[in-house]
């Protein structure tokens, strides 16, 4: 999905609707440092730590919700692949949501 629809996606995401169990409400799209804080350059496809407790991870881009300072109609993401930074239109591009929450 694109960036805009990526924010939309997260802060409206009810996992308690989606037969999980859990009833919070206060999803959202990671930062890019709260992304980049998953990544272990050492593996690849996904560079992730070796026993990593996620499933269904994509090798591919995954939004942030930090647009880029440089050009506004840009947001950063991170591929999942190699860990790589980047940033792109948020209209055009497309990318993978990874939503996340505050520990309360």
């Amino acid at each position: 999905m694109n960036w805009n629809d990526a924010i939309d996606y997260s802060n409206n995401l009810s996992l308690g609707n989606a037969g999980c169990g859990s009833s919070h409400t206060d999803w959202r799209l990671p930062n890019i440092t709260e992304l980049q804080s998953l990544i272990d350059f050492s593996n690849y496809g996904p560079a992730l730590p070796t026993s990593h407790p996620f499933s269904n991870v994509q090798s591919s881009v995954y939004w942030s919700s930090i647009t880029s300072a440089f050009f506004s109609a840009s947001a950063w993401f991170v591929t999942m692949y190699d860990g790589d930074v980047n940033d792109g239109l948020e209209t055009s591009f497309y990318g993978y949501v990874w939503p996340v929450r505050s520990e309360n």
